[in-house]
This record gives C-alpha cells, structure tokens and sequence, in this order.
C-alpha cells in the first residue's frame, strides 16, 4: 500500500485504527492486538479497519501490505516517535478521533465512535430509522 494520501481510499467509507509500535514484537502492541481479538463483528460493524504500522518490519492493513516509507509518513502525519506506541482513531473524514499512548480497551474506543454523529446516523438507520 503506498499512495501520495494512504489513507485517501478510505476517507469516507471507513473508520480507521492506526497501530503504531516500533516492532511487531513490541509488547504493548502484542497486547493491543489481543485486545482486539474476538471482537471482529464489533469492528465491522462500525467500518472500522486496523492498520498494522511498525517502525521496522512490514506492516499490514487488513490484507494489504503496508511499506515501511508508507508506515513512515503516517508516522510523521500523527506525530508518533519510532520507539513510541500509540493506536490512533481516525474518523470517516481522515481526522484524528481519540489518540492512546497504551494499549486500550475496545469498549472505550466503541464508546468514543458510538458518539459520532455520523456513526449516530448509521446505528439509526441501520435499526430501521428509529
């Protein structure tokens, strides 16, 4: 994956979780990824997508590759150091959301995309309109 704006497909349709850990080894990201882990449904259920962004190795989103000069200039965009971790929430219009510098609960980052008024609208129409 790597475009001028890697981020650009995306705007719009759906929510993004930037991982950001200097390794794939990296403990904290270890533990933010089996956080996620068993709430797969949730995640799709709120477009919500998980990029895999690391500051040696490749990184992946979904079933793409991500290159490491790709991963690099995210890096650069959200202002996140190569030995730092941090899962970053971007909404459907590429801006920033929630940022945490440990890994967090997927209950709280439900909690914060659930009060988006854009994802407002989608649980409304999705229950019928009600």
């Amino acid at each position: 994956m790597q475009t001028a704006d890697p981020l650009a497909t995306h705007r719009g349709t759906h929510r993004l979780l930037l991982l950001f850990a200097p390794a794939a080894d990296d403990a904290r990201y270890l533990e933010q990824v089996r956080r996620l882990q068993g709430v797969e449904d949730a995640l799709a259920e709120r477009d919500l997508r998980v990029f895999h962004l690391f500051e040696r190795g490749q990184g992946v989103a979904g079933s793409s590759e991500v290159f490491p000069e790709t991963a690099q200039r995210l890096r650069e965009a959200f202002s996140v150091a190569p030995e730092d971790f941090a899962a970053v929430l971007v909404g459907k219009d590429g801006t920033e959301k929630a940022r945490y510098g440990a890994p967090v609960e997927p209950a709280d980052l439900f909690g914060v995309i659930d009060q988006m008024p854009m994802q407002r609208q989608e649980m409304r129409e999705r229950d019928g309109g009600a």
